[in-house]
């Protein structure tokens, strides 16, 4: 009887940890209704890196955030993904309230043709080959920036690298225009909830 009991616990056990794992999957599944009617509602946290850039054209290092000419930029394909995206957002009334980018030319590229606003903050700028100390800052800034509610009913949007958020909580926003979105949890945690990729947004591109 003893025997038995352990067996059906051990089963249980089972059963719930893959009924946990398919939850975890859908969570990082394509754009859908569910979740652009909860963005709708407002309240989540969207970094958003940004889109494709000219891999042909090297940045200068370290870099010169006054000269964009010496950045690595957009694409022709980033340019367009940045104003799909923007159009998709404004197609399902999806509300924005702050809107922050690093202080890249790419990134700030993707936010205004995107959004047609953005802030630019230092602290966000690539972390990718700087000393330890500078990429703490950067990632102490935007744990703040994932920990802080958004205001009213709004999402709030973080465009930057992957680096950042790799360095910050180790996730990892694949490819350029991919995004991560978050939620508060009842504890302040920013939970994921989804990993975009751009090609889902021209689905919801009306004509």
């Amino acid at each position: 009887m003893i025997k038995t009991r352990k067996t059906i616990c051990l089963f249980l056990l089972i059963f719930i940890s893959f009924i946990d794992s398919s939850v975890a999957e859908q969570r990082w599944s394509q754009l859908n209704d569910e979740l652009i009617e909860s963005l709708q509602r407002g309240g989540y946290i969207i970094y958003f890196r940004h889109t494709e850039t000219d891999h042909d054209k090297h940045g200068a290092f370290p870099v010169d955030l006054n000269n964009c000419d010496l950045q690595r930029p957009l694409s022709d394909l980033g340019r367009q993904q940045a104003t799909l995206i923007g159009q998709a957002f404004k197609n399902l009334n999806i509300p924005l309230g702050l809107i922050v980018s690093s202080p890249y030319c790419r990134a700030i590229d993707t936010a205004r043709l995107a959004f047609g606003r953005t802030e630019a903050d230092n602290l966000l700028a690539s972390s990718y080959g700087t000393q330890q100390q500078d990429r703490e800052k950067r990632s102490s800034r935007l744990i703040e920036l994932l920990h802080s509610q958004p205001e009213g009913k709004n999402n709030t949007v973080i465009i930057g690298h992957s680096s950042n958020i790799r360095d910050a909580i180790g996730d990892w926003p694949k490819p350029e225009g991919a995004m991560l979105i978050y939620i508060l949890t009842v504890e302040n945690q920013p939970e994921l909830v989804a990993h975009i990729s751009p090609q889902d947004w021209k689905h919801y591109i009306h004509e």
